[in-house]
């Protein structure tokens, strides 16, 4: 499954720098009076947006499994026959539920407004307490980065404790977990066992692309709004939004292989929230000492790494060493490769970015600290970087193939997974001989890491 058709907008929702451009709206829930069903949106139902060309159009007819699992549905009745094949439910969304509904203001849609449109039901609050739990039992451990090494028992209190705490007084931030909970539900429930299980990996799926469209819709608003007093719950939502943002990259399909542009561009944008957020709590002129300074999540992220505030020691010169080389020309890029002042800038401060990377790896520093770097890179980038790796270009393709090879590492968190081996194979399909040097580099760099992968709690 790939990111949803709408993650241009996405990115405009979380980046407080820009005029936020509307986003497709979920679909209301289907209440029959009979069942009594909540029905999810899907990433398949029609969007007021249409999606970039470098991704495919998904069906919007169709059983909902058929349409998660993005295969041909008979659309028999009741019950298709892969369906029936497989010995599963077989769900249809009414034309009523796929229809989106019509606003003239959706960036001023209310929290009231959405309860409206997704009222509450007996399953729906079993759903969501059910998401709440997995989550402060199994999936918050899973998001602070802790290793057997290095075991940081504040990120544990504040990621089991104090954020579903936070959750409760702040909408998008709930949302965002019922999210992540349902994404670690989808990984952790075995294709061959998903019958037996309450939350099957479809049905957990269709949860996290709902409750991802719920979050932003509110998550937009607080970013316009931000204060010292929604910081923390700013802060949480944009980290959690990274984490949807790589769980659901793993989904996408890479036949034939396209760059992740829009991933790059939600994570991007939840990053610039992210820093928004901490800014706003490390620029109040109070005493360091401040006692609601220091509780604040969002001034323990600038403490624990400045470099989210100051990126400037991340971008010195003498860190592009290592991969200077990267911005070498030959005789025939000079005659045909588009350049630039301003790509050559995009293109260094890449080069910087990964050369700062590779410097804590050959040091041994802890683990975490290079994992929270590498999530990062979206932000650290340059904006024209991105429209380089959406344009295809080959120099800004062969930049991200290194930086997803420094990912093998990390494999062994649940939500980054096989996301490094995955887009670098693509990356390495589709470079040219021209650039076998640098594929056998990433060759190398992935071996590199597969003997040295990390191990986190």
């Amino acid at each position: 499954m790939e990111l949803p058709s709408s993650a241009t907008s996405i990115a405009d929702a979380v980046d407080t720098g820009s005029k936020p451009e509307e986003i497709p709206k979920a679909s209301e829930t289907d209440n029959n009076g009979t069942s009594n069903v909540w029905r999810s949106w899907t990433p398949g139902s029609e969007s007021v947006k249409e999606p970039l060309k470098t991704f495919h159009r998904k069906t919007k007819t169709g059983c909902i499994r058929c349409r998660t699992r993005r295969v041909k549905c008979d659309e028999s009745q009741p019950s298709c026959l892969k369906c029936e094949r497989h010995g599963v439910e077989c769900k249809y969304e009414s034309t009523r539920s796929r229809k989106i509904t019509e606003s003239p203001d959706t960036e001023n849609i209310t929290a009231q407004e959405l309860r409206t449109r997704f009222p509450e039901t007996a399953e729906r609050r079993l759903r969501e307490l059910t998401l709440l739990h997995h989550y402060t039992t199994h999936t918050s451990r899973t998001v602070t980065l802790n290793n057997p090494a290095n075991r940081d028992q504040a990120a544990i209190d504040i990621f089991t404790q104090t954020v579903p705490e936070i959750a409760l007084t702040n909408e998008a931030l709930l949302y965002s977990i019922y999210c992540i909970s349902s994404l670690h539900l989808n990984d952790k429930t075995p294709s061959s066992n998903a019958e037996a299980s309450t939350f099957t990996r479809d049905t957990s799926l269709v949860d996290a692309y709902t409750y991802l469209d719920m979050t932003l819709r509110l998550h937009r608003q607080d970013t316009h709004h931000l204060t010292p007093q929604n910081a923390d719950a700013i802060c949480l939502t944009s980290s959690n939004l990274r984490v949807c943002a790589f769980a659901m990259l793993q989904q996408r399909s890479l036949s034939p292989y396209t760059p992740p542009s829009e991933w790059i561009k939600i994570t991007r944008g939840a990053s610039m929230a992210f820093k928004a957020a901490c800014q706003c709590i490390s620029s109040r002129h109070v005493d360091a000492n401040d006692e609601a300074q220091n509780r604040s999540v969002a001034w323990m992220f600038v403490k624990r790494m400045p470099v989210l505030a100051d990126p400037v020691e991340m971008l010195d010169e003498q860190n592009a060493g290592m991969f200077i080389h990267l911005l070498r020309r030959s005789h025939s890029d000079w005659e045909n490769e588009e350049w630039s002042e301003e790509i050559e800038k995009a293109y260094r401060s890449t080069i910087c970015f990964l050369g700062y990377v590779y410097k804590h790896i050959e040091a041994k520093a802890n683990p975490a600290v290079i994992t929270r770097l590498l999530i990062g890179f979206p932000f650290f980038i340059e904006q024209r970087f991105v429209e380089l790796v959406d344009e295809g270009k080959d120099r800004a393709l062969a930049l991200l193939g290194i930086i997803f090879a420094l990912f093998v590492r990390v494999k062994n968190i649940w939500w980054i997974g096989l996301c490094g081996e995955r887009e670098t194979r693509g990356i390495l399909g589709i470079l040219g001989d021209e650039w076998r040097d640098v594929r056998e580099e990433i060759a190398e760099l992935i071996r590199e890491g597969e003997m040295d992968i990390y191990e986190f709690i």
